[in-house]
Order: C-alpha cells, then sequence, then structure tokens
C-alpha cells in the first residue's frame, strides 16, 4: 500500500537558493516544506520597514571554512 507524502521536498534553509528552488519545485507541481532559523525568507537578502519606507537589507556576515 502506498501512503501519499505530504511533502515532494523538504527544504532547509530559505536563502535565496532553497527559496528560489521551492517557487519553481511549486510551478512543477510539487510540494515543498522550507525551514530555516530565521523568520524571514531570503536569508541575508530581505527587506525591512525603515521609518515607514520599505528597505531591501543585505547582511553580510565573515565565514570561515575549513576542511
Amino acid at each position: 500500500m502506498n501512503t501519499p507524502k505530504p511533502y515532494d521536498y523538504l527544504i532547509i534553509g530559505a536563502g535565496l537558493f532553497g527559496a528560489v528552488f521551492a517557487r519553481e519545485a511549486h510551478k512543477a507541481g510539487k510540494q515543498c516544506l522550507m525551514v530555516d532559523k530565521r523568520p524571514q525568507r531570503g536569508g541575508n537578502l530581505y527587506c525591512e520597514d525603515v521609518d515607514g519606507t520599505v528597505a531591501v537589507v543585505l547582511e553580510i556576515e565573515r565565514k570561515i571554512f575549513r576542511q
């Protein structure tokens, strides 16, 4: 017996790539669940209300990758 899956894709991280992937998958008829630790989608790129004006914010963090 096949039990239907509630989601076709689980997307970890709602940054730019995750958000675009989810959008394209949804357009293709797929169900996606996207989770992220931040309250906003878009990762380091998001909109914020600054004194009644919508501002695009880009957070740049220093990241060090080690192998």
